[in-house]
């Protein structure tokens, strides 16, 4: 058993989504709430240490629209919303 079921011990996939700084500060950039500053401070720090990595189950680029994002990661975990 992983660690990381030990603490969560339902199902769970772990999913890295990887972008640039660069991607970072446009997206943030939209938002002008003074939270954001620190928010893209924070990224960059973690971008700069590795902060969390290896322990993702698989990496998503996130330099593209959320729609197609989201449906990469629904693949890779074979989940497919079922219609009502």
């Amino acid at each position: 058993m992983t660690s990381r079921a030990r603490v969560v011990p339902q199902p769970m996939h772990v999913v890295r989504l990887e972008s640039s700084i660069k991607v970072i500060r446009a997206r943030l950039s939209d938002h002008p709430a003074v939270g954001r500053q620190g928010d893209l401070e924070s990224a960059g720090r973690w971008l700069e240490e590795g902060a969390g990595l290896g322990l993702e189950d698989f990496t998503v680029a996130s330099d593209r629209q959320v729609r197609d994002v989201v449906n990469e990661i629904l693949r890779a975990i074979s989940w497919t919303p079922t219609s009502k």
